[in-house]
């Protein structure tokens, strides 16, 4: 099938003539829509079920702190639950997605993503189904996340990997570009009620596009034995401290709509904002993925992961919502350029039949990175500069992801 525009496989959306990588992409298309019309909202969510919380017990001494530090608090502790659970799981659900295949595993993802935004719902009753919510989402993003980039490892052809995650990118951004928007509407309007249930819809449309996926199983399984010895791996190493620091820069960004709903003053302008910088990024992604399948210099990674981790020291003087939106355009971006270059790299060098073992060991490292920082965040939020240490550990986060490579691990 011709290829004439190849960021966005125009004039046929295909991607490698591959049937099943059609359908990973518009799996992904649709849990990512999922993600930015919900997931965006969740830290809002927690933070607001925190600052009115009476701790019992031993963590009576966080009364005394600020409804704003409390709300906090209880978002970084259930964020460091949810990677302790994560890191616990991830082996026993990598042996079990080995043998019983992927598109199993993709079903099961999506009965753990209805749960826990069921508990989270029923957790505005009584805070204890925090702790089902934390154990369905942590299956929910094991499940999800290492089942797509091992099939997108497993099905895309190497010289055409910028390519396809630019025509994911681009059709994502398309389609997503108005929901955080409409998201927050729904919030302010209606309540969290209806944008939970809202995201069935979604997850329906996930449900029917993973039965046409073909199962595929793994004559390797992860293991831990076999995750020490790749840390011997220079190489891997490396591609270690990138996921460090990729993971450190997404928690922080997590905590961003949260300073941004402090001086924007509603959920709904919170959500506009991030529309607008979505719209505004969408341009560039009609070349990201061609420059990198056709250059294999690395200025451009380099270059965008410097610009990115200066916008981290920006954000320390973001005081309103036009400032807010620059920012965020600007981080869209470069985060165009920097996550293709870094999620290629990284699809390239897991090639071969330990791609699952890759992503499962992904899973791990950022893991336990996630449990250190959601813990270091629940500290230095009890301090007057919390903010300003946030975003020093996004810039920190940011420099480390340069650190990635594209070099194959020899596992065996």
């Amino acid at each position: 099938m011709p290829r004439f525009f190849h960021p966005l496989h125009l004039p046929f959306l295909c991607v490698d003539k591959s049937k099943n990588l059609n359908r990973v992409l518009a799996l992904r298309i649709i849990n990512d829509w999922i993600a930015k019309f919900i997931s965006f909202f969740i830290p809002i969510f927690l933070y607001g079920l925190g600052q009115n919380l009476v701790y019992p017990g031993p963590l009576a001494l966080l009364n005394q702190l600020s409804s704003f530090q409390k709300g906090v608090v209880l978002m970084a502790l259930y964020s460091a639950l949810l990677r302790g659970l994560i890191l616990i799981l991830s082996l026993p659900l990598g042996k079990l997605v080995a043998r019983h295949g992927t598109r199993l595993g993709l079903l099961a993802n999506l009965f753990f993503q209805t749960g826990y935004l069921l508990f989270l719902l029923l957790s505005r009753q009584s805070l204890w189904f925090l702790y089902p919510a934390a154990l369905f989402q942590a299956i929910h993003i094991y499940l999800l996340n290492t089942i797509y980039f091992t099939l997108f490892a497993l099905f895309s052809l190497k010289k055409h990997v910028g390519e396809d995650l630019s025509l994911a990118e681009f059709i994502l951004q398309l389609v997503s570009v108005a929901v955080p928007a409409i998201g927050g509407v729904i919030i302010v309007q209606f309540g969290y009620d209806l944008l939970f249930l809202s995201s069935l819809i979604g997850i329906g449309a996930s449900f029917a596009m993973t039965l046409l996926m073909d199962p595929i199983t793994f004559k390797i399984a992860p293991a831990w034995s076999e995750f020490r010895s790749w840390l011997k791996n220079r190489p891997y190493q490396k591609v270690l401290v990138s996921y460090v620091g990729r993971y450190v820069n997404d928690g922080a960004l997590g905590l961003w709509p949260i300073y941004v709903l402090i001086f924007a003053g509603s959920i709904e302008k919170v959500g506009f904002a991030y529309s607008l910088s979505l719209f505004f990024s969408m341009i560039i992604i009609f070349f990201t993925g061609i420059y990198f399948d056709h250059h294999k210099s690395h200025k451009p990674f380099l270059i965008s992961g410097s610009l990115l981790s200066s916008l981290w020291l920006v954000r320390m003087s973001v005081t309103n919502i036009l400032s807010a939106v620059i920012v965020d355009t600007l981080d869209k971006l470069a985060g165009s350029f920097h996550w293709l270059f870094f999620d290629a790299m990284a699809i390239n060098g897991s090639k071969g039949d330990r791609a699952l073992s890759f992503f499962t060991y992904r899973e791990l490292i950022m893991s336990v990175s996630g449990v250190i920082f959601w813990l270091l965040v629940a500290g230095v939020f009890v301090l007057p500069m919390g903010w300003y240490s946030l975003f020093a550990l996004g810039a920190v986060g940011m420099i480390l992801t340069l650190f990635m490579n594209d070099h194959r691990q020899d596992l065996s």
